[in-house]
């Protein structure tokens, strides 16, 4: 309509400029006609504006039935997009939760969902990534597991590495353990006894994300090709690593330069695990070193090409250090900001420090320094059955999720229902582990750190005995209650797009709490603002967190 206005009122003009039309007296009635025109031109302009932004998504869409978060969320997504700036998105969007219920309208085209129906729908449902996952491709643009839109494209990657990251082949890694041995055992503890006798403190801050992203690295390249930045001496270079890694993951200046040497780092280490495999170099550990197989470069450098048809030698080398580097990233922010928040709950509680240290003393295998038996081929097994480490660790995800703001999806073709209400096509639903796992009537005393919530507690008050309640051969549970909390725990996901290694996180972060907790005591010198930052990304807005190490004796 508005365009016919247009040309209606061209095609007078150029009839008038040939002639056709008299100038003389008529020239008023033409003017006329052509400021009429306009108007209403303008009026429908306004009209279809007044429908299509304000009308329509506050009565007629489908959206409309929805609560609101902020009365204005129906026509402009002015009230999220300040929360964003103001740093108190998932804070307030939990609130909106509070006030209105399981599902809440946060924008024009967005809904933010809170309920377990959410969770199957969205993620086990399948719905897509939105463009907002496309900024973690790396290489000008080359995708990984994170990136991919099309559901079949993601799940050949996944079926390529899943049996490497699940939970029965990492613990009975032989690669695993050794390179654990190797890490922790030669590099970080002598760093800790060290610090323990100078009364030297460590911020653990630093300390977790590079050790976090140092044990990835070297079981992606084997642990002779990885990164070696945990030890005494490398604190130069360990500090250098992780302020690109702040200025890439905060989009600071200069972080066109920090992801190009961030990716040459990443990429330096696949050529050189691929200059080792070509050479076909034996396992020849010295006193002096410790060789491991390459698992994730050595499973994605035969698979890709076998299974993607990718043979070009450069692509593939592209492919694969796109995939890697993600999931050193991945470790390091996860695995540090756990750590980091771990050690500061434990180091205000000396009694759970002790019993943590009572349950790994019952085992078989050590984890003391002095201990012959360190880190045997059934460290790993011993210590996924520790269920007061385990709880310890789950409180801890769920109190201080690493990613704790919302995780965005598109709603499929056909639009789906969730809570009764109406999802059109192509709308962006969301759901947050910082929503989900404040449930009060899943989590009492949501706020608070209560690890026994994930232990059946026997016995009496005077005599507590800590139980796990998972049955490991069904992989159900005992306790209704127990089954609830794992459904509403959703720090890595759920459903085809569960984070890949969420496995190896846990087990990783179990082992650096073993190997730290059985030999030395931790007490804060200074924790800085450990609250934490309200974004997708949740580490301490302080950054830091020093804590003193003692002895055990």
């Amino acid at each position: 309509m508005i365009s016919h206005c247009f040309f209606v009122v061209h095609l007078r003009e150029r009839l008038h400029g040939s002639g056709h039309v008299s100038p003389g007296r008529g020239s008023n009635a033409y003017y006329g006609a052509r400021v009429a025109h306009l108007i209403l031109c303008a009026a429908t302009l306004l009209v279809y504006c007044v429908y299509r932004w304000l009308i329509y998504p506050t009565f007629i869409s489908p959206l409309a039935k929805i609560p609101n978060a902020h009365p204005t969320c129906s026509i402009f997504p002015v009230w999220l997009w300040l929360q964003q700036r103001r740093g108190c998105e998932n804070a307030s969007i939990y609130r909106a939760h509070e006030i209105h219920g399981p599902i809440v309208r946060v924008g024009p085209n967005e809904v933010s969902v809170n309920s377990l129906e959410g969770v199957r729908k969205v993620y086990i449902g399948g719905f897509q990534r939105t463009e907002w996952f496309q900024q973690f491709r790396n290489y000008d643009g080359t995708s990984n597991l994170v990136t991919f839109f099309d559901g079949k494209t993601h799940s050949i990657r996944k079926r390529m590495l899943a049996h490497f990251y699940s939970k029965s082949y990492l613990l009975g890694s032989e690669d695993l353990w050794t390179l654990s041995r190797e890490i922790l055992c030669k590099r970080l503890l002598p760093d800790l006894n060290d610090a323990a006798d100078e009364r030297r403190g460590i911020d653990v801050y630093e300390m977790g994300f590079a050790v976090s992203a140092e044990l990835m690295a070297a079981y992606i390249f084997g642990v002779q090709n990885g990164m070696d930045t945990t030890r005494k001496g490398t604190e130069k270079q360990r500090r250098h690593y992780l302020e690109l890694s702040k200025i890439k993951m905060n989009r600071l200046k200069n972080s066109k330069n920090a992801v190009k040497e961030l990716e040459l780092h990443c990429f330096e280490m696949c050529q050189k695990t691929e200059q080792a495999l070509e050479q076909e170099l034996e396992k020849k550990p010295t006193l002096d070193s410790v060789i491991t197989n390459p698992v994730i470069y050595t499973q994605l450098r035969a698979s890709i090409p076998a299974t993607e048809g990718i043979t070009n030698e450069v692509e593939v080398r592209r492919l694969i250090a796109s995939e890697v580097i993600d999931s050193i990233e991945a470790a390091r922010e996860n695995c540090g900001i756990t750590l980091t928040y771990v050690m500061w709950q434990l180091s205000k509680r000396v009694d759970l420090q002790s019993q943590l240290r009572d349950e790994l003393a019952s085992l078989q295998s050590s984890f003391s320094q002095h201990s012959e038996q360190l880190f045997t081929s059934h460290t790993l097994q011993e210590l996924d059955r520790c269920s007061l480490l385990d709880a310890i660790v789950k409180e801890t995800l769920r109190c201080h999720p690493p990613a704790p703001g919302s995780q965005r999806r598109l709603s499929p073709k056909g639009g789906t229902v969730i809570e009764g209400y109406e999802i059109p096509f192509g709308v962006i639903v969301s759901l947050s582990p910082y929503t989900m796992h404040r449930n009060e009537s899943v989590y009492p005393n949501a706020h608070d750190f209560k690890p026994e919530r994930w232990l059946q507690v026997r016995g009496t008050a005077d005599d507590q005995r800590y139980v796990d309640g998972e049955d490991e051969k069904s992989g159900d549970t005992q306790n209704p209650l127990q089954n609830e909390l794992r459904k509403w725990f959703l720090v890595f996901g759920q459903g085809g797009r569960m984070c890949i290694g969420s496995n190896f996180a846990l087990l990783v972060l179990k082992l650096l709490l073993a190997s730290i907790y059985t030999n030395f005591d931790t007490y804060i010198i200074d924790e800085g603002n450990t609250q934490q930052k309200d974004g997708i990304m949740g580490g301490p807005i302080g950054e830091k967190l020093v804590l003193g190490f003692t002895h055990v004796r």
